[in-house]
């Protein structure tokens, strides 16, 4: 597994190959959201008194948080596909008001300008506590 993915865990490779590949087609600045433990649990099937599947939180749970998502709700307005004629099962099992994870897909900054954002922040920050 280790020479596939390094040492990144397999859903965090694959959720970012896929907000890379929105990316390449235009959708930089689109909303997307991700299903919290809560509102997978109905769609995978997993037993309600059994402890959610390890997998399953890291999927749900950990990496969205390290992937700085917010917590939100499932709705209309930040979900519009929910009512396609494909997500008629997820329509059902998943109420509006769940609990998910959102964020805005960010435009790819490489390794680089992120380090120098990073840096310039933390001098701008420094400089302004200096004035006080």
């Amino acid at each position: 597994m280790e020479i596939l993915f390094g040492k990144k865990h397999p859903h965090e490779v694959l959720h970012e190959a896929f907000a890379q590949h929105l990316r390449d087609k235009g959708h930089a600045g689109a909303k997307i959201a991700v299903h919290t433990t809560a509102t997978k649990r109905p769609l995978s099937g997993w037993d309600e008194d059994a402890p959610v599947p390890v997998h399953g939180k890291i999927a749900y749970e950990d990496h969205p948080k390290k992937m700085g998502f917010e917590p939100g709700s499932y709705s209309k307005e930040n979900m519009p596909t929910m009512d396609s004629a494909k997500n008629r099962q997820q329509k059902a099992l998943v109420p509006q008001g769940s609990p998910i994870w959102q964020d805005e897909l960010r435009k790819y900054e490489n390794l680089k300008d992120s380090i120098r954002k990073l840096i310039m922040a933390k001098l701008e920050a420094r400089d302004v506590s200096e004035e006080d």
